[in-house]
């Protein structure tokens, strides 16, 4: 399913202002001299437990499917995803051991509702920019394409 020719407009226009701010951000704190290749490699290292998570597959669908629903029961994300059962435990276990989503158990009706939390939140939409960098292949910022 592709995306709506005017969400997809306003996405575009809101990635080109994040990259600026954070490439205002980066030339400001580099020519202050405030990054060091330590640092930097500690903020990576930091990252990468995250990225890892992220980059097993449906991962990121299953957070998108809860970022859209708010709240969702096992059997609402295994019907909206097309997964497994099987898949989407495991996928869930995972994402609630990383601090991304929260389960419930409600007595009545006896369901489980999985719901994502504020940092759960926060991560899928920040990896909307890269997805969707990813998805069209191009970069939104004028200069040299390689």
């Amino acid at each position: 399913m592709e995306l709506h020719e005017r969400l997809k407009a306003e996405v575009e226009r809101k990635v080109e202002h994040v990259i600026a701010g954070v490439a205002e951000t980066l030339e400001k704190v580099l020519s202050e001299g405030g990054v060091k290749p330590e640092d930097l490699r500690r903020m990576i290292e930091t990252l990468e437990p995250s990225f890892r998570l992220l980059s097993r597959r449906w991962a990121l669908l299953i957070l998108y499917v809860l970022l859209m629903l708010g709240k969702g029961s096992f059997s609402e994300i295994v019907k909206l995803t097309g997964l497994s059962r099987t898949i989407v435990s495991i996928r869930l276990k995972e994402l609630e051991r990383a601090g991304l989503i929260t389960r419930t158990v409600v007595e009545r009706p006896i369901a489980t509702l999985y719901e994502l939390t504020g940092r759960g939140r926060d991560l899928a939409l920040l990896s909307i920019p890269l997805v969707y960098y990813l998805t069209f292949g191009k970069s939104l910022r004028a200069g040299p394409e390689e």
